[in-house]
């Protein structure tokens, strides 16, 4: 248990949740899915291509087809960065921007994968921003370079330190950028080895986002199963305040 600044927080790296073998999971179990569906994913693909990013809708966050419009026009050929992309995500699809990055610490894996699977169709195109890299280390050169959205969909629940992503995403973020994020917190029956838990306090997890420096616009969930405790929300970047992860951490991270 470190302390620090008055708040405790558990040891994120380690003891009950081994990184490594998280990874060697979401490499198994995303590569076995997209053998299975990747004509299902190729046809999206295609119909984006198409008719533009108008046509796939991100309807667990934009419930009403005029906000889901108004924000495709306010991300039109501007720059937007995804985070844990897997095989296939949002910002690999729309080619109507003027950049496109993508984060992903097995992206090499995936990127060669769908190379294999797809062939010359893959839209892992040489015009996309790659890092393979875990979303835990800073990037400098992206710190204010996010003018219109980041997207993190399924990803914090099978990182080091969830806290560390946030924060990083946050610095990458100029004023008026959106987030777009969706997270298990909690694993009600039990975290298997690719995941981890964050949090059983949804509204502490919102205050940390707000101390980063967003606003919160409106939360979603998207599993409503009850297998987790979920936490989604669309936020807006108010300023580009520096936060520091190490003076602002203050949720316990607690793993069966």
């Amino acid at each position: 248990m470190i302390k620090e600044n008055g708040h405790h927080w558990n040891n994120e790296i380690g003891q009950s949740f081994d990184w490594i073998k998280a990874q060697e999971y979401e490499a198994r179990s995303i590569g076995s899915w997209f053998k299975e569906n990747y004509q299902t994913v190729l046809n999206t693909y295609r119909t984006i291509k198409e008719k533009g990013l108008k046509e796939s809708p991100l309807s667990e966050f934009f419930h009403d087809e005029n906000d889901w419009l108004s924000f495709c026009d306010y991300i039109f050929d501007k720059t937007c960065i995804e985070i844990g992309v897997a095989v296939a995500g949002p910002i690999a699809f729309w080619t109507g921007l003027k950049r496109r990055i993508l984060i992903d610490p097995l992206l090499d894996k995936y990127r060669e994968l769908v190379l294999e699977i797809i062939g010359e169709e893959s839209w892992f195109t040489d015009d996309i921003e790659y890092y393979s890299t875990k979303g835990e280390f800073k990037l400098q050169n992206l710190i204010e370079q996010i003018d219109r959205a980041i997207i993190s969909r399924n990803c914090l629940d099978h990182c080091d330190s969830p806290w560390k992503v946030l924060e990083n995403l946050s610095l990458y973020a100029k004023t008026g950028c959106y987030l777009l994020l969706w997270t298990d917190l909690w694993h009600l029956h039990g975290s298997d080895e690719g995941h981890r838990n964050i949090t059983k306090n949804r509204n502490e997890f919102a205050d940390m986002i707000r101390k980063m420096g967003w606003k919160i616009l409106r939360e979603v969930n998207i599993r409503n199963d009850g297998s987790t405790i979920e936490y989604g929300c669309v936020a807006r970047k108010l300023s580009s305040q520096k936060i520091e992860y190490e003076s602002q951490q203050s949720i316990r991270m607690i793993n069966d």
